[in-house]
């Protein structure tokens, strides 16, 4: 029966987003601010305002930040495998079987020291 509703979810789902998204722009539309793109531009495209990377640098932060809780309770044991298995092996040497988690909260660090270097250059 959960293996039933993940199915009908995942089939039904795109559907509901295309909805939501057709009210949205229904209720975008019908406000008098709002001026449609001309013709014109869309034969011609359009380029997308400069936007930040903040909100990108920051969701991807928070993502091995969680990442590296979830090593932290459930640590794996060396021999490690895959792309990240070199920096692991380090720093399984200085940090012993935490050695996951310490990278991916790094890498989390890295990133947020990015976000706030940005932010001070503009």
């Amino acid at each position: 029966m959960f293996l039933l509703t993940i199915i009908l979810l995942a089939a039904v789902s795109p559907f509901l987003i295309l909805l939501a998204f057709i009210r949205w722009d229904r209720h975008r539309l019908a406000n008098e601010k709002v001026e449609p793109m001309p013709r014109e531009k869309l034969k011609n495209g359009w380029t997308p305002k400069p936007g930040s990377d903040a909100p990108i640098l920051i969701g991807l932060s928070a993502v091995f930040a969680v990442m590296g809780i979830h090593d932290w309770l459930w640590p794996h044991q060396p021999p490690y495998s895959g792309r990240m298995s070199w920096a692991f092996e380090i720093a399984h040497r200085f940090v012993g079987n935490h050695a996951e988690a310490v990278v991916m909260w790094a890498i989390s660090a890295f990133l947020l020291l990015i976000v706030i270097a940005s932010a001070k250059w503009k």
